[in-house]
């Protein structure tokens, strides 16, 4: 017991000295291409995007590399997202799992359509069109021992804004340690991380992330028909203060799931919540985001299909 209240101690305190940065950063949201900042997944997101530990399933493409390792087998995941201002967010997922080698390619689709267009901002509409962003990932993961993860992803980037467009490359990289307290296991990514990208003559950095997690699965509160997962996140973009993300997921028979999360450091969410189904090879999920400042609610629903 004293050996796994150490290392459970160890853990957090490896974690706390990151509270230090979240103080206002001057920078705020002055890097581009803002839909790479969007959660991947209705499972995760109804977690309160607290899954960089958890990272078990094909959307671990975007939270971590490492934890495609996790599945055996294929998998597809699809996901669909409605946000506020007609902002279309879409994701396709793949991955490739064998023995200590797992393999991934995603596609992700970004489109804002039916933007006005002005000279000023005082005058009349001339027109209107549309902005669209995509990110196009290869990953590769590995097993190192019985308890190190270790992944990464290379993505090629395109953004075009009326007639301006623009190219790119990034890379992400994570690891999943399997700790020696039962249940209890720790991840970390960087995600995002490139050179800077032109769009016209204006040259503007990447949104850059750096998180780092644990996950817990409590004996105690897990029995023969329920599973129970507990996660927390520490996340800071490049551009912005240290925020915090916390979660949790109950799964009852391993065919449905309730989620629960909360998120710390953002001006206009917080709570977020969602639902799972699963049938033999299929799992169907849904997360409902509540936005503040009349924003508006946000919806996502994700398609996952073991092959």
């Amino acid at each position: 017991m004293a050996r796994k209240t150490t290392a459970l101690t160890l853990l957090i305190i490896t974690l706390l000295p990151l509270a230090a940065l979240g103080a206002p950063y001057s920078e705020a949201g002055t890097a581009g291409l803002a839909f790479l900042k969007l959660g991947i997944g209705a499972r995760a997101t109804g977690m309160g995007e607290a899954f960089v530990a958890v990272s078990d399933d094909a959307t671990a493409l975007y939270w971590n590399p490492a934890g495609i390792c996790q599945l055996q087998g294929s998998q597809l995941t699809m996901m669909h997202a409605e946000w506020f201002q007609d902002i279309r967010f879409e994701y396709l997922g793949a991955v490739l799992s064998r023995d200590t080698h797992a393999y991934g390619l995603s596609l992700t689709l970004n489109t804002v359509a039916q933007i006005e267009r002005r000279v000023k901002a005082s005058d009349q509409p001339l027109g209107t069109f549309s902005s669209h962003d995509l990110a196009l990932a290869l990953s590769y993961a590995r097993k190192i021992g019985s308890r190190w993860n270790l992944g990464g992803s290379l993505k090629i980037l395109y953004e075009k804004i009326y007639l301006d467009d623009g190219w790119g490359w990034a890379v992400d990289a994570g690891f999943q340690y399997d700790t020696f307290v039962d249940g209890l296991t720790a991840g970390g990514s960087i995600l995002s991380l490139g050179p800077k990208m032109k769009l016209r003559s204006e040259k503007f950095s990447l949104p850059a992330i750096y998180k780092l997690g644990l996950s817990y699965r409590p004996g105690l509160l897990s029995f023969q028909s329920t599973d129970v997962t507990l996660a927390m996140d520490l996340s800071k973009p490049a551009d912005n203060r240290l925020r915090v993300h916390t979660g949790g997921e109950l799964r009852l028979y391993d065919l449905v799931a309730l989620r629960c999360g909360y998120q710390t450091g953002y001006d206009e969410k917080g709570f977020s919540t969602g639902l799972g189904l699963r049938q033999k090879r299929f799992r169907i999920d849904y997360a409902f985001v509540p936005h503040s400042s009349d924003l508006g609610d946000t919806h996502r629903i994700s398609l996952g299909i073991e092959l």
